[in-house]
């Protein structure tokens, strides 16, 4: 709390401190993200397919999208929680001229590589629900947009994908 109210007596300029930080974990989280989340799917799928006996072209079964959901959002969350940790550290405690891997590199040295994944189980306690709600969310507008095409699997319109994830974020949230 102290942090914060110091950050916000600072000047404007401070207060975008970290935010190189963040936007690379968000890259790089959507892009770990969908391909995961198609390679799980396509995986735990097979696995039903395999398991239960269905057709080969039955489409994904619920519980396989939603755990591929959760598996995908876990990896991003994994791969990328140094830069979150990096981004909390820049905007409060790093020095001025510090940037994202002079940062990550201080944080290994001086604390060993444990402290950049430091409070990585309440993340991801987070993420796995959000991410199982958002994608399984995601897939099931896509399903419906794309049921009476030839190819089910054909690309959506970029503005219309951008609003089914739109709509599938504000659903998990």
């Amino acid at each position: 709390f102290k942090s914060a109210v110091a950050l916000l007596g600072r000047s404007p300029a401070a207060w975008f401190r970290g935010n190189s930080a963040d936007t690379l974990a968000t890259a790089l989280k959507v892009g770990i993200t969908m391909p995961t989340f198609a390679l799980y799917k396509r995986w735990l799928t097979s696995a039903a397919v395999r398991w239960s006996g269905l057709p080969e072209d039955a489409p994904s079964p619920r519980w396989a999208i939603f755990l591929a959901g959760a598996l995908a959002g876990c990896t991003a969350t994994v791969l990328t929680f140094p830069l979150d940790v990096a981004r909390t550290r820049i905007a409060l405690e790093c020095p001025v001229d510090m940037n994202v891997a002079t940062c990550l590199a201080a944080i290994g040295q001086e604390e060993g590589l444990a402290a950049l994944y430091r409070g990585l189980s309440a993340t991801v306690l987070g993420i796995l629900p959000f991410s199982s709600i958002k994608l399984a969310s995601y897939d099931v507008l896509r399903r419906r947009a794309t049921a009476g095409l030839d190819d089910p699997s054909a690309s959506l319109p970029l503005a219309q994908s951008a609003r089914f994830g739109a709509v599938a974020g504000v659903v998990a949230a």
